[in-house]
């Protein structure tokens, strides 16, 4: 199982507004992410290293109406070329097309009344590029709904990876779609993961390394500076020393149910004109590294999964992650 993101969707930091309104609602579990007004887009765009011709989605979605409505996609080239596309119509049915922008081919669809309006349902996505052995599977809850195998699912542009995923309220408003706990896999062959609940930890105290420069002068009480539910750009960390490490303790979990996978998350950009590379750090008693990243000059989202235990390559365990500690590196 190829992991490479989980998402709560507690705030616009991973999934971000590209075009029209997204705002934050009450979720299943937390919040939600709601794409509220005609035509609303949030994209999330996977690193380089996770680019693939094979993409395995789930989330928890709940829509005010059935009306006709495309809410999800994954699409290429940054996000500029749509490609699998996601449909809800009136009688809750879910069509699966390829999506160009102007039309919807229809590649598969489901029978009626698999969403009701005003209920949280489990979907999940599983989709290959390809213009003539490309395929695509939907699950609802569990149950697989529509499907189709040696079909184009390729409109245009210059990729023939996917790179990125999108969450969106196409016409009109009143579908109101709200998603939460997410999850993302590449590769051919990865099994769905079915409905999971996304628990997300935030730092409450120092860890193994501070060696990061806080905005209030010190590297005292760094944790106190990445901590906010809702990001805060005045409060932050910095470094341009090669090998510094900031690394904080998280909360706890909750829950106790199976583990299919831990996911960090880093905030962060370049402030200078000199290239910069970060790795996202996961600690219990030794470092494990994310591949080296590329900050943009922008602040962008960027995020470290693991399926499993890299101390013990087996299931995370609770009190496994609950010893976790999670920071960057300088590269």
């Amino acid at each position: 199982m190829a992991l490479i993101l989980l998402d709560g969707m507690e705030d616009l930091s991973t999934f971000v507004q590209v075009q029209a309104s997204t705002g934050v609602v009450a979720g299943r579990t937390g919040n939600a992410l709601n794409p509220n007004s005609t035509n609303s887009l949030a994209r999330y765009i996977v690193l380089p290293s996770e680019e693939s011709a094979t993409f395995t989605a789930g989330f928890a979605v709940k829509f005010a109406t059935t009306t006709t409505c495309d809410f999800f996609e994954f699409r290429s080239d940054a996000g500029a070329t749509s490609h699998v596309c996601l449909r809800i119509v009136a009688d809750g049915s879910i069509y699966v097309g390829r999506n160009n922008g102007v039309s919807f081919v229809q590649l598969a669809f489901s029978g009626t009344g698999v969403i009701v309006a005003g209920t949280w349902h489990y979907v999940e996505l599983q989709a290959t590029l390809h213009d003539t052995t490309g395929s695509v599977t939907v699950r609802v809850d569990g149950i697989q709904v529509a499907t189709a195998t040696n079909v184009d699912t390729r409109n245009a542009g210059t990729k023939t990876v996917f790179d990125s995923v999108l969450i969106r309220n196409y016409n009109p408003t009143t579908a109101q779609p709200a998603f939460d706990d997410f999850y993302l896999m590449n590769g051919a062959g990865d099994a769905f993961l079915g409905d999971i609940v996304v628990e997300t930890l935030y730092p409450n105290g120092n860890g193994n390394a501070n060696q990061w420069l806080g905005s209030d002068g010190d590297s005292l009480s760094n944790y106190l500076l990445v901590d906010e539910p809702t990001p805060v750009a005045t409060d932050y960390v910095a470094s341009s020393t090669t090998g510094h490490q900031d690394l904080y303790a998280l909360t706890d979990l909750v829950r106790s149910l199976p583990i299919v996978g831990v996911c960090h998350q880093a905030l962060a950009a370049r402030v200078d004109s000199v290239a910069r590379q970060i790795k996202i750090v996961n600690r219990r008693s030794t470092d494990t590294k994310s591949a080296a990243i590329d900050l943009a000059t922008t602040l962008a989202s960027y995020h470290y999964a693991l399926a499993v235990d890299p101390e013990t390559s087996a299931a995370w365990t609770v009190a496994n992650v609950n010893a976790l500690q999670s920071g960057v590196e300088v590269v």
